[in-house]
C-alpha cells in the first residue's frame, strides 16, 4: 500500500502539472467539471459501504450490488446532468465533454463496485487497481502532452478509458474473489437502500467540500477563480500529504492506544511536513511556476493555503483521536441514542456543519466581490477556507480534552523542526527568478540541485538537535522497505 500510495501521489502530481502546463487558466473548468462528476459519486459511496461490509462477511452480493449500483448510477447520472446545466452556464456549449463525463462516471461506478467486492477477500486488490489506473492514465496523459493534443476533451477521454483498464483488470485479475460467498434469500440490496442514511452521514463530509467550486462558478460566472485557487491548493497540499502516517494512529487507537502514540503521531507528521512550509512561504514564485508562468499570479494565495494545510494535519490527527478512543460500539447491544452522544456521531456531524457554513460564507463574501478579478476572488476564498480549517481545528481540539487518554502537544519537539526548516531555508533565497514560460525539463533541471540542498540540510539539522528525530526516521525508513508493497 505504501508503494501504490507513493505511485499516486506522484502521478497525481505530474498529471495536474502536465494538464495546466497545457491548458493554462482552462484547468479551473476541467476541476469544476470532476468536481459535479465527485459530488455525484456520493450514491456510489452509499452502495459500497453496504457491500463492503457483507462480502468481508462472506455473502455474495454481486447480484444485489449490480441492482443497488445500478439505482445509483441513475440517480447520479440525473444529479449530474441537472446540476451541471442548471449551476453555471459554462458547459452548455460543451456537449461533447459533459457526456464524456458522464461515462467516466459511469465507469468510476463499475470499477468500484467490483474492487470493493474484491478489495473485501483481497485487500491488495485496493493497491494494484489504484496503480494500473494511475499508471494507464499517465501513459496516455505523456502521448497526448508529447503530441501537443491535450484538451479537455482528451482529458476525459483518457480518464475514461483508464477506468475501463482497471474495470478489466480487476474483473480479469480477481474474479474468483468476486463471483463466490454464501448465497442470501431475499432482497438484501432493498434494505441497502432504505439504509441508506447511515452512509450518508459519514461520507457527506468528504463529498461536500467539492461544492465550493460550484458555489464560485455559480456567483462569478468564470472558472479562472478556480484555477488560481486550485493550482495554488495543489501546491500548499504538499503540506498534507503527511497525513498517511496520521492513518496509523486510527487502528493503534482502536487496539489499545495510549498518549505515547498521539504523541510520535505529531513528531512523525510534522517532522515530515514542516519542510515544506518555508518552500512555499519563500520560493512560491518560483515553485509554482511548474504548473505554467500565467499562476504566478497565485503565489499569494499559496502562502495562505499553507497554514491551512497545517491546520489540516492537527485536524486529522485530532480526528482520528476523537474515532479512535471511541469504545460505544464495543458493546454489542448499543442502543442508537447511545451513538448520538458519541464521538462517530459528533465528529460527522461537526464536519458537516464546519462545511456548510465555510460554503455559505463564500456565498456572502463572494456575492459582494463577484465583480473583482479572479486572482482577488481566489484570494477571498482561501482567507475564508483559513478561517473555516481553523474553527473545526478548535472545536475537535476542545473535544479530545474530554477524551480519557490524558496527552500532550510535543511542542518542544515541533519547534526543534521550525527551528531546523527556518535555517535550512536560507537556502531557498538563492532560488534563480525566472521571468516568462520555462520548458519543464528545464524547471526540474534548474530547480532540483537548490531543492536536495535545502531537504538534506533540514533533515541533517533535525537529526542532529532532536534525539527522536534520528530514531523516528531510522523505524520511517524501516517501515517503508518492510511494507513496500
Amino acid at each position: 500500500m505504501y508503494l501504490s500510495k507513493g505511485i499516486s501521489f506522484v502521478t497525481g502530481s505530474v498529471f495536474l502539472i502536465l494538464i495546466s502546463r497545457s491548458l493554462g487558466l482552462e484547468v479551473g473548468l476541467w476541476q469544476l467539471l470532476m468536481s459535479y462528476i465527485s459530488i455525484s459519486m456520493v450514491p456510489r459511496s452509499i452502495i459500497n459501504f453496504w457491500t463492503i461490509r457483507y462480502s468481508s462477511r462472506g455473502y455474495y452480493t454481486v447480484n444485489d450490488a449490480i441492482k443497488a449500483m445500478s439505482l445509483a448510477i441513475l440517480i447520479g447520472s440525473i444529479f449530474y446532468y441537472f446540476s451541471v446545466f442548471t449551476f453555471t452556464s459554462l458547459f452548455r456549449n460543451l456537449l461533447d465533454i459533459v457526456i464524456l463525463g458522464n461515462l467516466f462516471l459511469l465507469m468510476t461506478y463499475l470499477s468500484s463496485m467490483f474492487s470493493v467486492i474484491a478489495f473485501s477477500r483481497a485487500p491488495q486488490v485496493a493497491g494494484f487497481s489504484l496503480t494500473i489506473f494511475e499508471l494507464s492514465k499517465m501513459f496516455l496523459l505523456v502521448i497526448l502532452y508529447i503530441s501537443k493534443s491535450v484538451s479537455i476533451l482528451t482529458i476525459m477521454m483518457l480518464l475514461f478509458f483508464s477506468r475501463i483498464v482497471e474495470l478489466a483488470f480487476v474483473l480479469v485479475k480477481y474474479k474468483n474473489y468476486i463471483f463466490t460467498g454464501e448465497r442470501i434469500d431475499g432482497y438484501l440490496w432493498r434494505k441497502w437502500i432504505a439504509a441508506s442514511w447511515v452512509p450518508l452521514l459519514i461520507i457527506l463530509p468528504v463529498y461536500l467540500p467539492y461544492t465550493d467550486k460550484l458555489v464560485v462558478s455559480f456567483i462569478t460566472n468564470s472558472y479562472e477563480p478556480i484555477a488560481y485557487f486550485s493550482i495554488a491548493f495543489s501546491l500548499a497540499g504538499l503540506v498534507s500529504q503527511t497525513t498517511s502516517v496520521v492513518s496509523v494512529l486510527y487502528p493503534k487507537l482502536l487496539q489499545s492506544g495510549n498518549s505515547n502514540d498521539i504523541i510520535i503521531t505529531f513528531k512523525l507528521t510534522f517532522l515530515f511536513s514542516l519542510p515544506i512550509m518555508p518552500l512555499i512561504l519563500v520560493g512560491a514564485e518560483q515553485i509554482i511556476q511548474i504548473f505554467g508562468y500565467e499562476f504566478v499570479e497565485a503565489s499569494n494565495i499559496a502562502r495562505i493555503l499553507i497554514f491551512a494545510e497545517v491546520l489540516v494535519l492537527f485536524d486529522n490527527i485530532f480526528n482520528n483521536i476523537l474515532l479512535g478512543v471511541e469504545k460505544v460500539d464495543m458493546d454489542i447491544n448499543f442502543k442508537f441514542r447511545d451513538i448520538i452522544k458519541s464521538f462517530l456521531f459528533k465528529v460527522p456531524v461537526l464536519n458537516i456543519t464546519a462545511i456548510t457554513v465555510y460554503v455559505i460564507l463564500i456565498g456572502i463574501f463572494l456575492y459582494f466581490f463577484n465583480s473583482s478579478s479572479p486572482v482577488f476572488v481566489a484570494f477571498i476564498w482561501s482567507v475564508i477556507y483559513v478561517i473555516y480549517r481553523l474553527g473545526l481545528v478548535l472545536a475537535k481540539y476542545t473535544l479530545s480534552r474530554d477524551i480519557e487518554i490524558e496527552y500532550s502537544i510535543p511542542w518542544g519537539s515541533i519547534l526543534k523542526y521550525v527551528f531546523s526548516a527556518v535555517v535550512s531555508s536560507v537556502v531557498l533565497f538563492f532560488l534563480p527568478k525566472v521571468s516568462g514560460e520555462i520548458r519543464l525539463l528545464s524547471f526540474v533541471e534548474l530547480y532540483t540541485p537548490y531543492l536536495l540542498v535545502y531537504l538534506f540540510l533540514y533533515m541533517t539539522i533535525s537529526v542532529a538537535i532532536d534525539d527522536e528525530a534520528r530514531y523516528l526516521l531510522k523505524r520511517v525508513i524501516e517501515t517503508i522497505l518492510k511494507n513496500g508493497t
